[in-house]
């Protein structure tokens, strides 16, 4: 009789940011500060876990600040894992790449390394650290779907060896499994874009996407890609658009496909010269606004030039 419960409301970033400095007795990172709020949700409970219980504010503080995360781990209840698990799959799908960055950074440092490093590793490689992106898969399986498909990627588009990428993606998807067809995809889409046009539509033949949605959006990608490089923008329009709708209502672990098809099919309508429809469709995409994809489109664009600069430069003659 007579006792009261008070319900406090979550923190706010700010809160969190003004609990954590005290904590850790300095300047935090707005980042840092913006993750730790997306993992929590302002539950104070939470954050005192991360911090206090869970060993965060020794890392973070002064005498821990020059090392990276990873290198420890944190004991989190469920409720916490599941959250930080969350936070870090929602920053991914907004194509965040700092908080992104920032979450997988603390979810590899709560023991979820495994499952965050093909995510990681893809993020950093289109934030041009390509290198970190390997270092980042050696946590993971290898033998994941994820894991090859984000290696291929790092390969061929970070590292610039595009022949062990197609071959790492053949080798798996020999393997079978229910993602031998995504690989195969991705496989053809990789030759189309280092310009390959007769090994892409060899390889095209070999992949029957079946109901595997994102398998069929790099097929799209793929012929959208020669397309447009054999000088059939109006086809190149066809299979983008098609591609665009499929990646925009299937998920999936590739996010950045949505930008990267938005700039292409932009490209391609300036070449059939649509402008009208590629002004529509660059609307709001070259604002720059926030979760608009800009950002992404141009990390492609500089990771594709090299390959782009050799499929249009012209054939030396025979000698």
């Amino acid at each position: 009789p007579g006792l009261r419960t008070l319900r406090l409301p979550s923190l706010r970033r700010d809160e969190v940011g003004a609990l954590t400095a005290q904590v850790l007795g300095g300047r935090v990172r707005p980042v840092t500060v913006t993750a730790l709020h997306a993992a929590t949700h302002g539950n104070p409970g939470l954050l005192h876990d991360l911090l206090v219980d869970g060993g965060l504010a020794d890392l973070l503080g002064p005498a821990g600040s020059g090392r990276p995360l990873g290198r420890t781990q944190a004991v989190l209840p469920g409720s916490g894992l599941a959250r930080l698990r969350q936070a870090t799959r929602d920053a991914w799908q907004a194509l965040d790449l700092d908080l992104a960055d920032e979450l997988c950074r603390l979810s590899t440092w709560a023991g979820l390394a495994a499952e965050t490093a093909p995510a990681w590793a893809t993020q950093l490689l289109l934030s041009g650290r390509p290198a970190q992106g390997l270092a980042v898969l050696d946590a993971a399986d290898q033998r994941l779907p994820e894991t090859v498909l984000a290696r291929a990627l790092l390969l061929a588009l970070g590292v610039r060896r595009s022949a062990e990428a197609v071959e790492l993606l053949a080798t798996a998807a020999k393997e079978g499994g229910q993602a031998a067809t995504r690989l195969l995809a991705v496989r053809a889409w990789l030759l189309a874009v280092d310009g390959q046009a007769d090994a892409t539509a060899d390889a095209l033949d070999g992949v029957a996407p079946g109901t595997d949605r994102e398998a069929y959006v790099f097929t799209l990608a793929a012929r959208g890609v020669i397309a447009a490089a054999t000088g059939e923008p109006n086809t190149a329009v066809a299979h983008l658009r098609r591609a665009l709708l499929c990646a925009r209502t299937c998920g999936g672990g590739q996010p950045w496909l949505t930008p990267y098809l938005t700039a292409s099919l932009i490209d391609a309508l300036v070449r059939a010269e649509r402008i009208s429809e590629a002004t529509t469709t660059a609307a709001d995409f070259h604002s720059g606004k926030r979760g608009c994809g800009w950002r992404i489109a141009v990390a492609i664009a500089d990771l594709l030039a090299p390959a782009a600069r050799r499929a249009s430069a012209p054939m030396e003659p025979a000698r």
